[in-house]
């Protein structure tokens, strides 16, 4: 028996490493996989009770059966020490550089709830999820994506993504991912009726949760909007990331203008611009003033009259490179290009002087940004009016 045991293990080990290596898996995932997969599972007594009915046994000795049976039962008796040792020879086959390991098990035992919460749960990952997931990083809110898909979920890791493997609608899934505390349920990259699967298991764990989803036509948005399961369906293919990153974000109450900068800064919709247009502030010959009142923040009275740098982003018209919009410290006048731009100078001029406050140098724009505290707020030039909006 032992022996038969042996010749079945390496049998197993040899075809399945070959197929795995076959489609390109590395190292690490060929070992680990044969491993796991060397036992002879319960299926096999299905089938040999099926030969039996027609005649054949195992190697077609009379005993064959009892040894089979005591194959069997003893690989899989011995399954959860090749689970483990799988997990250990795949761990130190790895890259000593590889990223840690996000990717949680859908079979590992959870003991209570994730202490994640408001945060937003990106069901698949998909391309559109993908930009999504850009946009949260730019607004820094928390999310977790949950993916069926092995190679989907090793992107997102390799991406720095938290994810979960696994079926959302499995409950010891939907625990790893939070979704009782999630804030929001994104459905950017599913079909129809995956969407309605999963829209009654949030309404069921999380009712008050905003659930957003994508579709083609409007035909099925109107279905999925009037069967409850979702709050917010878009549909025409060219808006939809667009609108959905905006309802997105929207549930998180950021400000409209930070809403559409990230929008515009994930999806490279900007329209890049090489001249300063008409009446921007971007003046070198002359002078800003920039008014605050108490509802702005705390670096606000660094603001001054100053005279603009240069008519454009002082570091791109000397390096010949292009902006997209124009930013215009407060304190000192230097004129940089904004966080939607290649090379980000206003925030760089930040990093490099400690100068807190940059506002539009954009001709209709009275706001402000504060980079330490990362708030936006209206700004006043009427030195006589004296007062603010404040806008936080």
């Amino acid at each position: 028996v032992i022996g038969l045991a042996a010749a079945a293990v390496a049998i197993k080990l040899v075809t399945t490493a070959v197929a795995a290596a076959v489609l390109g898996r590395p190292r690490s995932v060929v070992v680990g996989a044969a491993f796991v997969l060397a036992q002879v599972g319960e299926f096999s007594f299905v089938l040999e009770r099926a030969g039996q009915e027609v005649g054949l046994s195992p190697a077609g000795l009379d005993q064959g059966s009892d040894a089979f049976i005591a194959v069997t039962v003893l690989l899989m008796m011995l399954s959860p020490l090749g689970i483990r040792l799988a997990e250990t020879v795949s761990r130190r086959l790895e890259p000593g550089d590889a990223p840690p390991r996000k990717v949680y098990d859908v079979d590992t035992p959870v003991h209570g709830h994730t202490d994640q919460r408001d945060h937003v749960v990106l069901a698949d990952y998909g391309p559109r999820a993908r930009q999504i997931a850009a946009a949260l990083d730019l607004a820094d809110l928390a999310y977790v994506v949950v993916t069926l898909d092995p190679d989907a979920g090793r992107l997102a890791v390799e991406e720095g993504r938290r994810v979960v493997q696994g079926d959302l609608v499995r409950s010891m899934t939907a625990e790893q991912a939070g979704l009782e505390g999630a804030r929001v349920v994104m459905m950017a990259d599913d079909d129809v009726e995956r969407i309605h699967q999963l829209g009654a298991v949030v309404r069921a764990l999380n009712p008050d949760a905003v659930v957003l989803a994508r579709v083609a036509g409007i035909e099925q948005a109107a279905e999925l909007q009037a069967g409850g399961v979702v709050d917010h369906v878009v549909a025409d293919e060219g808006a939809s990331v667009d609108a959905l990153i905006g309802h997105t974000l929207g549930a998180f109450a950021l400000p409209e203008r930070v809403v559409e900068v990230i929008t515009q800064s994930t999806l490279g919709t900007v329209e890049h611009a090489e001249d300063p247009p008409a009446h921007s502030l971007a003046d070198p010959d002359g002078i800003v003033h920039t008014h605050f009142d108490e509802t702005a923040c705390e670096h606000a009275d660094t603001a001054r009259a100053v005279r603009p740098s240069a008519r454009g982003c002082e570091e791109c018209l000397a390096q010949g490179s292009r902006w997209v919009h124009l930013r215009l410290c407060v304190e000192c006048g230097h004129v940089g290009c904004c966080d939607s731009s290649p090379h980000r100078h206003a925030r760089a001029h930040h990093l490099e002087t400690g100068h807190a406050v940059m506002r539009s140098a954009e001709p209709g724009e009275d706001w402000a940004y504060c980079f330490v505290d990362r708030l936006t707020f209206d700004v006043v030039d009427d030195a006589a009016t004296g007062t603010a909006r404040g806008r936080r």
